[in-house]
């Protein structure tokens, strides 16, 4: 059985995974920031450096889904440093635990998680793992981001950065929040709707995320997101169909730009991201398109 370490365990991504994992016979353990409650934790402290390195000995692959979150909260001065910290810290932590490992406990894979926030805003151009970064704030943070997992590949483990759309679960995520405001015919088309808005059910992104663990063919930066993008208007109209709710609500662009770099960045970036090596590496995603996305998602929340 295939050992499985994953930071950020708690969170919706991790949860996922952790379901998916266990179902397909990982052993997988956590690390927590609290006392360990079974010998499937590990205590570690980020913010303060702590993790005892050979505690992470002999697992075949290491996720790292940490980092506070980039919607819930405005994108103050302080909130942004905490963004950024909660993410450089913990993939850096790793990093540095590994290398004190020998090279015979290393993990075969680790994998960080990144946004399509590091494409900036791009229009219609289809992108790329191979596309350059972008431009504002998200494709800073997320430069910063997958450059802390480097020194992970120069031991030479193979080392993943999984750039991560939309996630899609009725539970958590951008539809958990919108969701209730559609159910009332609330739900507006954000702008003009013509921005890619790329997005993946999120057991599609746990499923994902374990065939690029197991495929030593796939290394270096992954755009985990469904094969087919869409603009913003068609899932806007996609939605309202699945739910039998139609809402002539729009939100300007220029309301949208009144909330700043936060606005322009999270809901107003066109980003054409396609999953390229994904695809190629032969992986089938069980939601493909738009429709099935949301349907799976509306369905029930995958794991909670």
């Amino acid at each position: 059985m295939a050992r499985l370490i994953i930071a950020g365990a708690s969170g919706f991504l991790g949860t996922a995974l952790t379901a998916l994992a266990h179902e397909r016979g990982w052993d997988v353990t956590h690390l927590v920031r609290r006392a360990p409650r079974s010998a499937r934790e590990i205590l570690w402290d980020p913010a303060a450096g702590k993790l005892h390195a050979p505690q992470l000995a002999g697992a075949d692959a290491i996720v790292c889904l940490s980092g506070a979150g980039i919607a819930d909260r405005p994108w103050t001065p302080g909130r942004q440093r905490e963004i950024i910290a909660s993410r450089i810290e913990t993939v850096t932590l790793l990093a540095d635990a590994i290398a004190q490992l020998p090279e015979a406990d290393r993990p075969r894979v680790f994998a960080s998680a990144s946004a399509v926030g590091f494409y900036g805003s791009r229009g219609n151009q289809i992108l790329t793992e191979d596309s350059p970064a972008g431009h504002g704030w998200l494709a800073e943070v997320c430069r910063a981001w997958e450059a802390a997992a480097l020194p992970v590949a120069d031991l030479g483990v193979r080392t993943l950065q999984l750039r991560t759309g939309h996630l899609m679960d009725r539970a958590d995520g951008l539809l958990g929040v919108l969701l209730p405001l559609y159910r009332y015919r609330l739900g507006a088309k954000l702008g003009d709707g013509h921005q890619y808005f790329p997005s993946i059910w999120i057991k599609d992104h746990a499923a994902a995320t374990l065939f690029a663990l197991e495929h030593d063919s796939l290394s270096g930066p992954l755009n985990v997101v469904g094969p087919e993008p869409v603009p913003f208007e068609v899932w806007h109209e996609t939605l309202q169909d699945l739910l039998g709710r139609s809402s002539p609500l729009p939100l300007p662009t220029a309301a949208l730009r009144a909330m700043g770099a936060m606005g322009e960045e999270l809901l107003l970036a066109s980003q054409r991201v396609v999953p390229e090596k994904l695809t190629d590496a032969g992986f089938v995603f069980e939601a493909p398109t738009v429709r099935d996305i949301l349907a799976a998602a509306i369905a029930g929340p995958y794991a909670t």
